[in-house]
This record gives C-alpha cells, structure tokens and sequence, in this order.
C-alpha cells in the first residue's frame, strides 16, 4: 500500500495471524470506501434496486392469500340467531 494509507494493527497469536471480526469489518469498510464517489449512497442504491422485487413478492402474498380465502370451507351460520348450523 501507498504511504500515508491507514493500516489497521492485527494481533499476532501462535505465530499465526489473527484479525477480530471488528478488525476485519473496518478493514473491509476502509477498502470499499476507497473505491465510492463522494456522496453515493450505496444503501439507496441498493433499496432502489430492491423496491421492485419487494412488491412482487407482496403481489404474490395478496395472490395467495385470497386463493386462499376462496378455497378455505365456510362456517354456515344462522342468519338470525348468529349461531352455527
């Protein structure tokens, strides 16, 4: 890496190379945001590309749903005591 490029410290364990799971998110977080134009949102982004798909899934649970109310059996009641038959 270039001089002046932030490096995060790594603890060394048994002669091993060790990273905590915080150590590596912002280690991954300095590398992504090397590559993203100042004020791009990669979260709008990604919701933006998301909402379409969201609602055709919930297309798809309305559809179900009322196939589901049209198959379902109904209780027959008594239309002036309110009780079922």
């Amino acid at each position: 890496m270039g001089r002046g490029t932030p490096r995060l410290p790594v603890p060394i364990m048994d002669n091993r190379v060790s990273m905590t799971r915080e150590l590596a998110v912002r280690e991954a977080q300095q590398i992504v945001r090397k590559s993203i134009q100042p004020g791009r949102s990669l979260v709008d982004e990604l919701l933006r590309e998301r909402r379409p798909e969201i609602a055709r899934e919930a297309k798809v649970v309305r559809e179900m749903q009322r196939a589901d109310r049209r198959t379902r059996p109904r209780l027959k009641t008594d239309s002036s005591a309110g009780s079922l038959r």
